[in-house]
Parts: C-alpha cells; structure tokens; sequence
C-alpha cells in the first residue's frame, strides 16, 4: 500500500514533491554569516550600500572580520568616520555581473563597480583577486554571489 502511495504521488501529483526554496539577495547571504562578516556589513549600513546588494546582479568580494581587524586603527578610524570612504571601499569590492570561481579561474582582471581593475590569478589551489585570497567561494545569492576574501581591498585609482 505505502509503495501505491509513493508512485500516486510520484506520478499523478507531482507536485507534491516541489520544495520551496529559499531565496536570498547578497545581503542575507552576508547576514547569515554574521559572526565572520559584522564588520562589513557595518559599513555596508553606514554607507548606505544594503538597497544597491540587494538589487542588480552582482558578484561581492566580501572581506572578513580578520581582514578589517589586519588594518590599523586609525585606517580603521577614518573608514567608520568616513561615509566617502566607505563608499569608495565597498564600490572597489563590487563587480557588475555574477561570477562564480569558474569563471573568476578563466579571467586575467576584473573590473570593479568603481571601474578599477583588480588581477584575477589562480595556481591551481590559490585564487586572488587583487591582494587577497579568496578564502570561500560561490556563496549563491538570487542576484549574484559572494566571494569571502582575507583581506579587504585597496583602490588602485
């Protein structure tokens, strides 16, 4: 009788099988990792950034908590006194596309939202954009996918 049930199921309700899935922008995937990224979602707020990661179609290469503590504290200072600042940084961590690691792998540069342009290198086990290593990849958001990096980027501009 329960295998009659599965293949009614199966067969005639199909749909009964659906499962929803949730969907989230970049910046519930970044609230969701709150203790490795608090820090830059900070900035984010302060700078007014959470409407534009939560529309669009982008690819964030977010800096961890270590990578903001490696910075000195009067770097630290200016950025959180700063809304100009952070503007500037989160704009050189944002690329216009989505672009997972098997695209990134493919890629000699990348260019930001701020129109710098970052150096994609990959040996094989490590993969850099810029000065960082890309420490997670591929964390899929409904409008693009984060990238976790081990130190936060500096514009080139």
């Amino acid at each position: 009788m329960k295998i009659l049930l599965l293949v009614l199921n199966v067969i005639i309700f199909p749909w009964s099988l659906i499962c929803v899935v949730e969907s989230k922008n970049i910046m519930e995937v970044l609230e969701t990792d709150n203790d490795r990224f608090s820090m830059l979602l900070q900035v984010i707020n302060l700078a007014g950034f959470a409407d534009t990661l939560k529309n669009g179609l982008y690819t964030f290469l977010a800096p961890t908590n270590t990578a903001f503590s490696s910075l000195s504290k009067d770097v630290l200072d200016e950025l959180f006194s700063n809304t100009s600042e952070m503007k500037t940084l989160l704009s050189t961590h944002i690329a216009d596309g989505v672009f997972f690691l098997s695209d990134l792998t493919k890629m000699v540069e990348l260019m930001t939202i701020d129109g710098d342009m970052k150096n994609v290198t990959n040996d094989g086990s490590i993969n850099m954009v810029g000065n960082s290593t890309i420490i997670q990849t591929d964390m899929k958001a409904d409008n693009g996918v984060v990238h976790a990096i081990g130190t936060v980027l500096q514009t080139t501009k």
